[in-house]
């Protein structure tokens, strides 16, 4: 009996040893030291000590916790596998390295899970962010939040006035002063509306300059706005305690892309805006009753999911996909949901076909949604895969194929889109069935190639250590428009405080996660696993569900990994973060 407890005492404490050795070597695999490097030793005794407390305190494995430490650890392989090998031509050590860093890196984000899980679950964490449900609900009004956003957000504006204009925001203000014809390649609905605030300007000024702001202050406004309704909207509904809710104000108001972003004149902004307003609602349904039965919340939902359809392309495709989990989780209300889904999908059909076909507005030519499909058709070629007669043919009758190996690029599918349309795209338009079967037979014959070509162009997306400048964007374009960048304040000191807060990003540890898409959607995964391993109160996972959504979009069809894409994941993470602490339940029978 004594020898049976020695051999479990000791068994166990060699297998920690063991995983603490393995974890140790596949961090010193993927940070690139040495085997010598003096800090080894030291992280060995933290993940030998912190496996043990682990394991002492967060006994319980469950399956949740295995296959989130298997996606973490597939996602690092995936995006770094060509990197961790590159320094070996054999292929037994290559296959070796990938070994050791897989099992080490799973074991790391192991006892991660199950020491976040108990935390993020305990009666302790709980109280330190939620007051009780009897508590006061607010700290400051909507319209105090609103205005502390304005005011942290006012240098920027002053720097960059009248806001900042990329080539994007530029195509749309032509189409708005009547140079280019209306097109719905960057959504109409969001240049008409640039256009209105344009002209209201317009009629208390000459100056150009002076009446695009207008808009650029409406949408600081809009957005100030939408931070604050979700600050109250986890009051309300959630009693989240003060020194939360000024966090949440902190990351909104001083976070200095958030400044950035407010006053550069994007569709992605006030889209990102709209998603959170969305949120907010199906967060108020979840939470009380009453607000599921309400008239108002109802078309609430149904004018925010019109806006969310009609700003950006992908919006309309992720409402689509989510209009099903809707239906599902508000079967209660059946034909409320189903009304509101139905106008809304009926709504934004009506405007995007009749309505815009009649007033002669384009819409985006289909090469715009096969980004992804392309370029691993394109990569096929350049890396010099042969190809059949009659493939060659196809690919022959949409693009030149002289240039391509010259203007590929990995991460970035507008080249290879240029080519489409500087060839013969209509032919691509219709003939879709016969590309779609050349993809599928190129995938089949080259599913590495297929697969590395999707890891390139969407690892910004899901890869955290990617270098991402979200806040580096500055005046106005070149441009025949009459519009210039002329700020209201200026000088070095400006621009050298400018430049400090943007790279802070990339200077300080654990903020830097802050300015990473790849951050964000990490996560998010670890929210939306925690709560289904948690085995109760899964509707929560509906305020995750546009998010999720959106991204599935992106995932398929992003032209590049930029952050201002997935911007809504960013705005809204309030909303999805603090679904994964145990709340106090409502008599809804859900907690918010």
């Amino acid at each position: 009996m004594k020898a049976e407890n020695w051999i479990s005492r000791y068994g166990k404490k060699t297998r920690q040893v063991v995983k603490a050795f393995l974890a140790v070597w596949a961090v010193q695999i993927l940070t690139g030291m040495t085997v010598r490097n003096v800090m080894l030793p030291v992280v060995f005794l933290l993940c030998l000590l912190g496996f043990r407390h682990v394991d002492q305190v967060y006994p319980e494995k469950r399956a949740f916790i295995q296959i989130t430490a298997g996606a973490f650890t597939l996602m690092v392989l995936l995006a770094l596998h060509q990197d961790l090998t590159a320094v070996y031509t054999n292929r037994l050590f290559q296959g070796i390295t990938l070994l050791i860093t897989a099992a080490g890196f799973y074991l790391l984000m192991e006892y991660m899970v199950r020491y976040l899980g108990g935390v993020l679950t305990s009666e302790r964490l709980r109280n330190a962010v939620f007051k009780g449900a009897d508590a006061s609900s607010g700290w400051l009004s909507l319209w105090v939040y609103t205005l502390i956003c304005l005011i942290c957000w006012l240098p920027y504006f002053l720097y960059e006035y009248p806001g900042i204009m990329s080539p994007d925001s530029m195509n749309q203000f032509r189409q708005v002063i009547g140079l280019d014809p209306l097109s719905n390649h960057h959504p109409v609905v969001h240049t008409l509306l640039i256009g209105l605030c344009y002209r209201i300007g317009k009629m208390f000024t000459a100056n150009t300059d002076l009446a695009l702001s207008f808009y650029t202050v409406f949408q600081m406004l809009f957005m100030a706005l939408c931070d604050a309704v979700l600050i109250r909207t986890l009051e309300k509904c959630c009693h989240i305690r003060r020194r939360i809710s000024l966090l949440l104000l902190l990351f909104y108001a001083v976070l200095p892309y958030q400044g950035v972003f407010a006053v550069t004149i994007w569709k992605d902004v006030p889209f990102a805006g709209i998603m959170m307003l969305f949120g907010c609602i199906l967060l108020r349904m979840l939470c009380r009753e009453e607000n599921a039965g309400s008239r108002k919340i109802w078309v609430s939902l149904f004018l925010t999911g019109i806006a969310m359809s009609l700003f950006r392309s992908n919006g309309w495709y992720a409402y689509l996909l989510m209009t099903p989990f809707l239906v599902y989780a508000f079967r209660r209300q059946l034909r409320r949901i189903l009304l509101c889904c139905g106008l809304t999908i009926l709504t934004v059909s009506l405007i995007k076909e009749p309505v815009m076909g009649s007033a002669g507005i384009a819409q985006a030519d289909f090469i715009e949604s096969c980004s992804i499909p392309l370029q691993q058709i394109t990569r096929v070629i350049v890396d010099s895969r042969p190809l059949t007669e009659e493939q060659e043919a196809l690919v022959h009758r949409v693009i030149d194929t002289t240039y391509i190996k010259q203007l590929y690029a990995p991460s970035f599918a507008d080249n290879m889109k240029e080519l489409v349309r500087a060839g013969h795209e209509d032919e691509l338009t219709a003939h879709k069935g016969e590309y779609l079967q050349l993809w599928l037979q190129l995938g089949l014959k080259y599913p590495g190639i297929y697969l590395q070509s999707w890891v390139d162009m969407t690892k910004g997306f899901w890869y955290p250590d990617i270098y991402q400048d979200p806040g580096d964007i500055d005046g106005i374009i070149a441009n025949q428009a009459g519009l210039s960048a002329t700020p209201l304040i200026r000088g070095q000191a400006v621009v050298k405080s400018k430049e400090i807060l943007l790279k802070l990003g990339d200077y300080v540890p654990l903020y830097g996660m802050l300015w990473s898409i790849g951050g964000y959607f990490w996560g998010m995964l670890l929210v939306f696993l925690q709560i289904l391993g948690q085995g109760r109160n899964r509707r929560r996972i509906l305020v995750l569900l546009p998010e999720l959504c959106l991204l599935v979009t992106l995932l398929i069809a992003a032209p590049v990994a930029d952050f201002r894409y997935a911007y809504p994941l960013v705005m809204t993470m309030p909303l999805w973060g603090i679904m994964v602490v145990n709340m106090q339940e409502s008599k809804a029978h859900t907690a918010c």
